[in-house]
């Protein structure tokens, strides 16, 4: 099928893709440029929908159509090629950018739907918003009902078979089409910040960033994953500026950086084999960079994977260290043990282990505590004779009340109770506390 010569696709190949999206989903799409015009349709030929048209005619009232999907494909092109929005008409709207060769050449939109119920879109946004008659309120319903209602789950799949068809129109896969969207909206941010420097009078000559290179190597030993990504693009956008985004220079300055991330990376755990088998492969990819945002990138992706080694090796010390301490718990819930103790077998500070030990497993210190010695006092009180003092006293409750009450908050009875019905409790027998 012929390209257009102007935007690098074929309009063909998108108007069906646009046609089979309309069909198998009943949601209209359309086609628009980087500057918000309507180049192709499914079978709407206008950007604005139906109710928009019959709202402007009924009322008076316009809408920026165009701007508002401008917007949203803009936020498309910095969110992982997928974006929602809301006009100004509280309807939703989807969008998808087509993309050739790195460059957005334009976007799908798809919409409108309702998310809300339309009886109560209809009083909320229409009649109790317009002086209209009745006439012309019955007419500005009935466009109003041609919107389909979808729920929330639906809306989404409906966004990602948007994404699907613009990567088909693209003529790229769908991982491919995040990888080149995720750059395209590391290289906003990047010129973002190097707006803001040039807005200060920053430029060439600009020192190296060493604070924010001291400051990555920080988040990096700690597996800081959201941290160091932020953090990384402002280093760069520094690096751009006192480089003149100079390649070969840039390259070098990179290299320089890796090494330095490694080390850190081994600090916070990371495996010394899975680091330098990365820097090995680094070595190889880096010289074959034609582009500085190539290679932007690039060190974004190494980024992330510097603290997946170690977030990696974090969430599997973690583990051990609290099947370590459950398990000291277990064999010792029977003497005075406290937050302390455990926090000093696993090596940690009890302020650390407190906030670790709730995360992981949903309980405080004390509750787990509680509960382990609880569940064998159900065993000793339908087992053995004990009387409730003896009880309490062999499973570390100092006070025999303390125990009745631990054990009431915890099973819904009294201990007394519980042994009296051998352990059968109905709802009925549970106490009021």
């Amino acid at each position: 099928m012929p390209n257009d010569s102007s935007s690098g696709f074929s309009l063909d190949q998108a108007m069906d893709a646009l046609r089979s999206y309309r069909l198998s989903t009943g949601i209209e799409c359309y086609l628009i440029d980087q500057q918000g015009q309507l180049i192709g349709h499914g079978s709407e030929q206008h950007l604005k929908c139906h109710y928009c048209r019959t709202l402007t005619h009924l009322t008076g009232r316009v809408t920026d159509c165009q701007q508002v999907h401008l917007y949203g494909s803009s936020q498309a092109q910095q969110f992982g090629g997928k974006y929602m929005y809301f006009c100004p008409l509280s309807l939703l709207h989807l969008s998808s950018p087509i993309i050739i060769d790195g460059i957005v050449r334009a976007s799908l939109v798809a919409g409108p739907v309702m998310l809300v119920d339309p009886q109560d879109y209809y009083v909320t946004e229409i009649k109790n918003v317009y002086e209209l008659d009745g006439d012309k309120l019955g007419k500005l319903k009935q466009s109003m009902e041609r919107i389909p209602y979808v729920s929330t789950a639906r809306a989404k799949a409906l966004l990602e078979q948007l994404l699907f068809t613009a990567s088909w129109i693209s003529g790229i896969n769908v991982q491919q089409l995040m990888e080149e969207q995720a750059q395209l909206s590391q290289q906003s941010r990047i010129n973002d910040y190097i707006q803001g420097l040039q807005t200060m009078g920053s430029g060439a000559g600009e020192s190296y960033p060493l604070e924010l290179e001291n400051q990555l190597m920080e988040y990096i030993s700690q597996g800081n994953r959201e941290g160091s990504q932020e953090l990384l693009n402002q280093f760069l956008a520094r690096l751009h500026v006192s480089t003149g985004s100079d390649l070969g220079v840039m390259k070098a300055r990179t290299l320089e950086l890796v090494v330095l991330l490694s080390r850190a990376a081994i600090q916070g755990g990371a495996a010394p084999e899975h680091v330098f088998g990365l820097n090995f492969q680094a070595l190889k990819e880096i010289h074959s960079f034609k582009r500085v945002d190539q290679l932007d990138y690039w060190l974004k992706k190494m980024v992330v994977r510097f603290n997946t080694f170690v977030f990696d090796v974090q969430v599997a010390h973690n583990r051990d260290v609290i099947l370590k301490a459950v398990h000291y718990i277990q064999s010792h819930f029977k003497e005075k043990i406290e937050l302390q103790d455990v926090a000093d077998h696993v090596y940690l500070s009890p302020a650390y282990f407190s906030r670790l030990f709730k995360e992981k497993t949903g309980d405080t210190f004390k509750s787990y505590l509680n509960k382990v010695r609880i569940q064998q006092s159900k065993n000793l009180l339908l087992n053995t004779k004990e009387s409730l003092v003896e009880i309490g006293a062999t499973l570390g409750f100092e006070e025999q009340s303390y125990f009745t009450r631990v054990f009431k908050s915890i099973v819904g009875v009294s201990p007394g109770k519980y042994r009296q019905t051998k352990g059968s409790i109905s709802f009925k027998d549970r106490e009021i506390h």
